[in-house]
């Protein structure tokens, strides 16, 4: 099926494509060897001279976000990368006579690309043409295997399989080597020691970790890291929920700076060459002073959430993936910036914009069903409030703050990120127990 306003757009670029420096316009340069994927060229190549100008970047783009969104295997492809894609791809094809007249391309009888096609029918050449580039930019998807490194977090290896996520235990070797068959250079890189087969060490091989945070997903390289970091911050958010609510452990940072590192490794199937990338993905959780255990019981809760969630409908299924982002947000973030990303999940599952404290009271009644929260929460509220519009700098500053100390007993701030992790988690199990308070 084709969509009649990328091939608009295919159109608009070609013409933006300029075989002679334009003069009624700005124009960026490029040089290049022509049709190098093509069988037909000479030995060599053609080197040919084209101007872009600024529309032809903006198009190439558009072209891109609009195709991201309306196919499925792009999904999780990057802008600029498949910007990039558009460009190579008529650099490959700009000589090739069943869409341009090379000569007339080489050298330089027309003004731009589209009066150097060798299709007169518009329709028919913008069809042809982007099935040639849609294929391009399919192939620019490769298949990859994020890992992150988590101290303090121990566990028995177990996977997640409609997320594609596994967690694994650090010296897990077993659990490692199924990855070979679909990621082959993992097998030349020992999650035990985080040192390559070879004995080259990593940045992992410097940190102290207990386990492995693992995610198996298509895209571009960027497309998908980003994939990924989307991904692990929602699976931090709810474990972590868990162990404040299930077993009413603190979650106390150390001076140790949060990890920022991945590994990421190409599957088998990629249609283009690179090996295995280590690259920042940013801080995804805390350095806590203390250690947790995953086990038995939470590892069940876990994957009872995460099967609700692929049951729940859309709307609220974008509410909750939100709601965790922004809790993930909180518990990276210290104070104040705390409280409000804390806050903002809370608004991420039952705000509206215009009715947001009526929802958001109300959204938690219906939740937890328990007055003192329904009560704790039109506080948070007005602290929040505080926050937000610069009434206050830092929670001493709230006229109420001594008040909530003493008629709640407890701390605002520890309020908030316990009423973000009970909501999240009693959004998709109603019946769940918890024990913070």
């Amino acid at each position: 099926m084709y969509d009649k306003r990328i091939l608009s757009l295919l159109i608009a670029l070609t013409k933006e494509i300029r075989l002679i420096k334009p003069s009624d316009v700005q124009g960026y340069e490029a040089q290049f060897i022509a049709g190098n994927e093509s069988p037909f060229i000479f030995a060599g190549g053609i080197g040919i001279t084209w101007w872009y100008t600024e529309r032809a970047f903006k198009l190439c783009s558009s072209i891109a976000l609009m195709s991201i969104e309306k196919y499925e295997q792009l999904k999780n492809g990057d802008k600029d990368k498949l910007s990039d894609v558009i460009k190579d791809a008529f650099c490959t094809v700009c000589i090739n006579s069943e869409y341009f007249n090379g000569d007339n391309v080489f050298l330089k009888r027309k003004d731009c690309l589209f009066n150097a096609r060798t299709i007169d029918d518009v329709d028919n050449f913008s069809k042809k043409l982007w099935n040639f580039i849609l294929n391009k930019m399919g192939n620019s998807i490769g298949y990859w295997c994020f890992v992150y490194p988590l101290p303090r977090l121990i566990t028995e290896s177990f996977e997640l399989t409609t997320e594609n996520i596994s967690l694994i235990k650090r010296s897990d070797n077993e659990a490692w080597k199924k990855f070979e068959l679909e990621y082959p250079e993992t097998k030349y890189w020992d999650p035990s020691t985080g040192l390559f087969a070879d004995g080259k060490g990593t940045a992992f091989s410097k940190l102290d970790y207990a386990s492995l945070l693992i995610y198996q997903c298509a895209g571009t390289s960027d497309g998908a890291k980003f994939d990924a970091t989307v991904r692990f911050k929602r699976f931090l958010s709810i474990i972590f929920a868990l162990f404040r609510t299930q077993k009413d452990l603190r979650l106390t940072k150390s001076a140790a700076q949060p990890y920022r590192i991945c590994i990421q490794f190409k599957g088998k199937a990629n249609q283009f060459s690179g090996g295995t990338i280590l690259s920042e993905i940013g801080e995804l959780l805390p350095y806590y002073i203390h250690d947790f255990k995953l086990e038995g019981d939470l590892i069940q809760i876990l994957k009872e959430w995460y099967h609700a969630l692929s049951n729940t409908e859309q709307e609220m299924k974008d509410r909750i993936k939100k709601a965790a982002h922004f809790i993930n947000n909180a518990m990276i973030a210290d104070g104040i910036d705390s409280f409000i990303h804390y806050f903002i999940s809370l608004d991420a599952l039952f705000g509206e914009r215009g009715d947001v404290e009526r929802l958001i009271i109300e959204g938690v009644n219906t939740c937890i069903s328990e007055p003192r929260w329904t009560h704790k929460t039109k506080w948070l509220y007005d602290l929040r409030s505080e926050f937000v519009h610069g009434g206050a700098r830092f929670e001493r500053e709230w006229k109420d703050f001594e008040r909530y100390l003493k008629h709640f007993e407890s701390h605002p701030f520890t309020d908030v990120m316990d009423l973000a992790f009970i909501c999240i988690l009693k959004s998709l199990i109603p019946n769940l127990t918890y024990q913070s308070t």
